[in-house]
């Protein structure tokens, strides 16, 4: 019986603690539970201007496409992410991100886009290679992203 017990309550124990490395415990809106479900069911994470996630909104910036490209590289470079391609043309750029817990390599996708006179914001993908589920893996690489930009920011400004 302890060992049915324990058979049971040790994988829900790991999900728990990958939810929980992967900061899925947010209480911000929508809620705790939307996150958590969304975290079991999804693998990929887009920004977008009405996205539910306050967090994962389109972001702006008051600075033209080239400044954000050489903040967006420092971010990713900053995070000790692999580089698997850049295009300086396009304002693109695509990094692989190892997970800390198994290594699973998730796709990043940055696209710097023109916004209003002067400005930029950032369409970011992150979506995983394998799984129908992420536990909140690529949501928490766009949060580190959103970060290592707002220290890049904070020390050039």
């Amino acid at each position: 019986m302890k060992l049915l017990i324990l058979l049971i309550i040790s994988p829900l124990l790991v999900v728990l603690l990958v939810l929980a490395n992967n900061q899925v415990y947010n209480q911000d809106p929508p809620g705790l539970w939307q996150r958590v479900r969304e975290a079991l069911r999804d693998n990929v994470i887009e920004t977008r201007d009405d996205h539910v996630y306050p967090e994962f909104r389109t972001p702006v910036y008051p600075l033209d496409r080239e400044d954000m490209w050489q903040r967006c590289l420092e971010a990713g470079w900053n995070l000790d992410w692999g580089l698997e391609a850049s295009d300086q043309d396009a304002f693109t750029l695509h990094w692989i991100v190892t997970t800390p817990m198994i290594g699973f390599k998730d796709d990043f996708n940055v696209e710097i886009r023109e916004h209003g006179e002067g400005g930029s914001s950032l369409y970011i993908r992150s979506a995983s290679r394998v799984g129908k589920a992420d536990f909140g893996a690529n949501a928490r690489h766009v949060r580190r992203y959103l970060e290592a930009l707002r220290r890049i920011n904070r020390m050039i400004e």
